[in-house]
């Protein structure tokens, strides 16, 4: 198996972009989320938009934990997840589960012409263990011109979780073209939706899981920030059912079925109406929960606009599984004051879906964002 270029030394700057073309079919990209496998492969754009050639979303058993840790049960959940479902080829594009990679932001000096050693060295500061048993690499963000420093961001992951990490792909028949990180995916779906766009936008994406959420930012190109918090969609569920008195599944299906309230509808509304009503009493017993999210969302847009100059956040992005609750990205939006709350839907518009059968019309985001992020690897330019 050829090992990816940040696993042949102990630090290379990290390869989010690769230059080469990649022929018709490309890689497959993989996910590996908290209780689903992600697969989605690309062909090479066509007036603007890439053909999904296959994809798939394949629940497993037993969480991520004990998947990564069984490569013999892995390698029969990749197989039942590509089984009927037109994937080609064995070549995948992967990152590291979330769980598994620590992200730094460092401060360089411009001028630093080691800035290799420089980071091996502040990254050794701050882990436990000597600096052999991590596997680091960095993503250069560049700062405005008259500065003396540079941003820089560190992914670091201990080099057992990496090496068993391959060698579980490697033995499940897989050959691994590129190890990614998860934020640095997401960039690039992104800029398939925003490609046309000024390179001073600023976007938040908020991606949600079951127990944790991570905040990224994305200022044009450029990845600023990857936070992870601890707010998912089970955290929420369960607060409603311990204060509604009622079944994980029922209130599932309450808020499956009325979401969360809509701009513009208020409690002067809720005469006669019991959607409405339904969806304040949702919202009035989740709001303290979700106002802690905002705070750590106000904690990173004070260190963005620290890194950006001032800049603004344009959008909001909202994607996992949250983003399946209806309201639930413009309260987000409307709490946190950034007027644009990107649709997730839009960015099917850089896509032509070839994978499924007529009359399906599941999205292919938000749950897909990072598998396509991961098999767009090398098929577009700088990103």
């Amino acid at each position: 198996m050829k090992m990816p270029a940040w696993l042949e030394g102990s630090l290379a700057a990290l390869p989010d972009v690769a230059t080469r073309v990649v022929q018709r079919p490309g890689p497959i990209g993989l996910e590996i989320g908290g209780s689903n496998l992600y697969l989605c492969q690309l062909g090479n754009a066509q007036e603007g938009r890439y053909p999904v050639l296959a994809r798939s979303i394949t629940p497993y058993e037993g969480g991520r934990e004990q998947l990564l840790d069984a490569p013999q049960y892995l390698k029969t959940c990749l197989r039942q997840a590509t089984r009927g479902k037109r994937f080609r080829g064995n070549r995948i594009v992967t990152a590291l589960p979330p769980d598994r990679v620590r992200f730094m932001p460092l401060m360089l000096k411009s001028e630093d012409a080691n800035l290799d050693e420089t980071v091996l060295k502040m990254v050794s500061d701050r882990v436990d263990g000597g600096i052999d048993e991590y596997v680091v690499d960095y993503l250069p963000v560049r700062t405005a011109s008259g500065t003396d420093e540079r941003l820089a961001l560190a992914a670091v992951a201990q080099r057992e979780h990496v090496v068993s990490y391959l060698d579980a792909l490697s033995n499940a028949g897989y050959v691994v073209d590129a190890l990614d990180i998860g934020p640095a995916a997401i960039r690039r779906a992104l800029s398939s939706l925003y490609a046309g766009e000024g390179e001073g936008d600023v976007t938040l994406v908020v991606n949600t899981g079951a127990t944790d959420t991570y905040l990224s930012v994305i200022a044009g190109r450029r990845l600023l920030l990857d936070q992870p918090v601890v707010f998912g969609e089970n955290q929420l569920l369960e607060k409603l059912s311990e204060s509604l008195d009622l079944s994980t599944e029922a209130v599932t299906k309450l808020v499956d079925r009325h979401g969360l309230p809509q701009k513009g509808e208020s409690l002067s509304d809720l005469a006669g109406n019991e959607g409405l009503e339904v969806s304040e009493t949702l919202l009035e017993v989740l709001k303290p929960r979700i106002l802690d999210l905002i705070e750590e969302i106000n904690r990173v847009l004070i260190y963005t606009a620290s890194e950006t100059r001032g800049r603004p956040i344009n959008r909001i992005l909202l994607l996992g599984s949250l983003a399946r609750w209806s309201g639930f990205g413009e309260l987000l939006c409307n709490l946190v004051g950034v007027p644009d709350c990107a649709d997730y839907r839009d960015l099917d518009a850089g896509f032509d879906d070839r994978s499924t059968r007529k009359g399906n019309d599941t999205p292919l985001f938000p749950e897909m964002t990072v598998a396509v992020g991961l098999a767009l690897r090398g098929m577009l330019e700088d990103v």
